[in-house]
């Protein structure tokens, strides 16, 4: 069997590009995934990893639609930059992952007192997760 050089070189440009796609999924936490996320989508937050970490605790309780290696792969595009490439892929995984950033950007902003701290220029704190995420909901039975 003859291999080509063309094809040796494709062989080891995928070798390493899948090596390094996994060593930075293994490098990288949970805590960092969330951060770089509301980061793309916020701008810098400022949350210590202790407030960041109680919030992801909270957030996954609730939070069942992206799981497994479907997340791992969102996790390593998201570590390494090419996130975009989540828009060429199946509908089902785009709505998904949209679904589940839409879900991650509403709690962030419901459960921690985001807007007050940016406004005053310190930390954000986690407040809590509340019962239900929909700010216009009547719980007084009038």
């Amino acid at each position: 069997m003859r291999v080509s050089r063309r094809t040796l070189l494709f062989s080891a440009a995928a070798a390493a590009f899948c090596t390094g796609g996994v060593v930075t999924l293994a490098s990288s936490s949970e805590n960092n995934f969330v951060r770089e996320t509301l980061a793309r989508m916020l701008g810098q937050i400022r949350i210590s990893d202790a407030e960041l970490g109680t919030f992801i605790k909270a957030f996954k309780a609730v939070e069942t639609d992206l799981d497994g290696y479907k997340k791992q792969v969102i996790q390593l595009l998201e570590s390494s930059g090419l996130v975009s490439v989540i828009d060429y892929g199946p509908a089902a995984i785009r709505d998904r992952h949209e679904r589940y950033e839409r879900n991650l950007l509403t709690s962030f902003l419901l459960w921690t007192d985001y807007l007050d701290a940016q406004e005053r220029g310190r930390d954000i704190v986690f407040v809590g997760s509340a019962g239900c995420m929909n700010p216009f909901a009547n719980f007084s039975g009038d």
